[in-house]
């Protein structure tokens, strides 16, 4: 569609609600910005504002915060929550490509905030945080693939700041690639989706 300002009215220099693309870039940033523009319907009209761009940089704040939780580990046994989280993952690689090879970058961009959010912030980091801070190997494990393989996936869209904390696992020796822009791609694996245990998790994290 187009975009408007905060209001809904149209942008002109001369109302003095014109926003400019260097002072829009130098004051929140290019990412946050093209998360916005990634999650909207390009056949409806986006509204741009500096208050309106709050939501998606607090959820890449979210993002980057996880990083944190990031260690280098070997597998172990794996528990309930960590298959549950393994299939929630694979059933969005399968998602995001289908929707990005379909041009829906809107529909895939929107699936991939709601993974990082809700499955992963506060589902499965929430359910482990005893086993992340008591060292439970098999809980590092399966956060540390998810996540650093959910930063590929969210490289085109976000590029600066997957790189960013990209180039800092990697002085970690957590991840091994040059960059992530030079990765592969992740492969969706179908013996690891389970629907069942997706829809009983669902009904738990409702009643939670």
């Amino acid at each position: 569609g187009s975009v408007k300002d905060a209001e809904g009215e149209e942008m002109h220099k001369s109302k003095g609600n014109a926003i400019w693309f260097d002072e829009a870039v130098e004051k929140i940033g290019a990412d946050p910005m093209r998360l916005l523009y990634c999650l909207q319907d390009p056949s409806q009209e986006l509204r741009f504002g500096f208050n309106i761009i709050k939501e998606p940089k607090n959820n890449l704040n979210i993002l980057d915060n996880i990083s944190r939780l990031i260690e280098d580990s070997k597998t172990g046994k794996l528990e309930i929550e960590d298959k549950w989280i393994e299939s929630k993952f694979n059933s969005l690689i399968k998602i995001v490509t289908e929707e990005l090879e379909n041009l829906h970058p809107h529909l895939a961009a929107r699936a991939l905030q709601h993974f990082w959010l809700n499955d992963l912030s506060r589902g499965y980091i929430q359910f482990d945080r005893d086993r992340l801070a008591e060292n439970d190997e098999a809980a590092k494990f399966t956060l540390k693939g998810i996540y650093t393989a959910l930063l590929k996936l969210l490289a085109p869209i976000i590029p600066f700041m997957t790189e960013k904390i990209w180039q800092e696992l990697k002085n970690k020796k957590i991840v091994k690639e040059e960059s992530v822009h030079l990765s592969q791609w992740p492969q969706f694996d179908e013996k690891k989706i389970n629907p069942k245990l997706e829809g009983e998790f669902s009904i738990a994290l409702k009643i939670i």
